[in-house]
């Protein structure tokens, strides 16, 4: 049995709503979105998830960033991942 890792990149943004506008126009569907307490977005298109969060006042030449990643074997996933990653 073997095991799929997937990692997932989670990046910073300023405005949630611009980069859904963005992605959606590049084929991106989104799977996951939060409003509130912390603005959240996560697609899923051209083969591979990317997410974003959004940070008021954030630099876009500051490296700051986040990835998520967990292994799931072919017959069936130990604990399942967030909605947002599944």
């Amino acid at each position: 049995m073997g095991v799929l890792p997937r990692v997932v990149p989670m990046l910073p943004c300023g405005d949630v709503d611009e980069i859904v506008e963005f992605f959606t126009a590049l084929g991106f569907a989104v799977t996951y979105r939060q409003v509130r307490l912390n603005p959240y977005v996560a697609f899923e298109g051209h083969g591979f998830p990317i997410h974003y969060w959004a940070s008021q006042g954030i630099e876009p030449r500051t490296p700051t960033a986040l990835a998520v990643s967990w292994w799931q074997t072919r017959s069936r996933c130990s604990s399942p991942p967030p909605p947002a990653f599944a």
